[in-house]
C-alpha cells in the first residue's frame, strides 16, 4: 500500500483511495487526480486484501475501484467496503462492458460505475456532478441505462451511476 505524506491542504480536500492490480495505471490516475485542487489521492493497493486493510486505516471519502483483482475480485471488495462503512462512496473503473458489470456493482454498493475504455472527458474530477455535456447535435450525451434500483435513468455511455437515497 501506498500512503501521502499528510499536507496542511489535505485536510480540505476530498481523500481518494485507488485500487487496481497495475501500478503504472495507478500512478497515472493518482498523477491526474492530484492535479485536481479539491482532489488528493491518499492511498493506493493492488488487491482486495491490500485494499481493505488500507481503507480502514486511511479512511478516504472514495475509493475508486477495478473489478478484476488478484486474490478477491472487487464485487467482493465492495461488499467489505460497504460493511466497514455504510457512507464510504466506491466507484467502480473497469475495462469490463458496463452491460455485463454495471448492475451487480451497483447492487453490491457502488456508486457507479466508469468503463476505462470512456474518454477522459466524460471522466473529469474538476467538472461539477451536474453539469451535462452535449453532443455534436446539441442534445444532451446520455442514454437511457438501468440503476441499481431497476429505474431507467439518463446515463453518459460508459457512466452508470446510483441515484442517492
Amino acid at each position: 500500500m501506498h500512503t501521502k505524506t499528510a499536507k496542511k491542504t489535505e485536510n480540505t480536500k476530498t481523500r481518494i483511495f485507488l485500487v487496481d492490480d497495475h501500478p503504472y495505471l495507478r500512478d497515472g490516475i493518482a498523477q491526474r487526480i492530484n492535479r485536481e485542487p479539491g482532489l488528493i489521492v491518499c492511498g493506493q493497493a493492488g488487491d482486495a486484501i491490500e485494499a481493505l486493510a488500507g481503507i480502514s486505516v486511511l479512511k478516504p471519502e472514495l475509493a475508486i475501484v477495478d473489478i478484476t483483482l488478484p486474490g478477491r475480485d472487487g464485487l467482493e471488495l465492495i461488499k467489505d467496503i460497504q460493511y466497514q462503512n455504510r457512507n464510504a462512496v466506491v466507484l467502480v473503473y473497469s475495462m469490463h462492458d458496463e452491460s455485463l458489470y454495471a448492475e451487480r456493482v451497483l447492487r453490491a454498493g457502488a456508486r457507479g460505475y466508469v468503463m476505462k475504455s470512456a474518454p477522459t472527458e466524460r471522466i473529469d474530477p474538476s467538472r461539477p456532478s451536474g453539469s451535462r455535456r452535449r453532443n455534436r447535435r446539441g442534445s444532451p450525451d446520455h442514454q437511457p441505462r438501468v440503476n441499481a434500483d431497476g429505474d431507467r435513468k439518463p446515463c453518459r455511455r460508459g457512466v452508470a451511476h446510483r441515484t442517492a437515497h
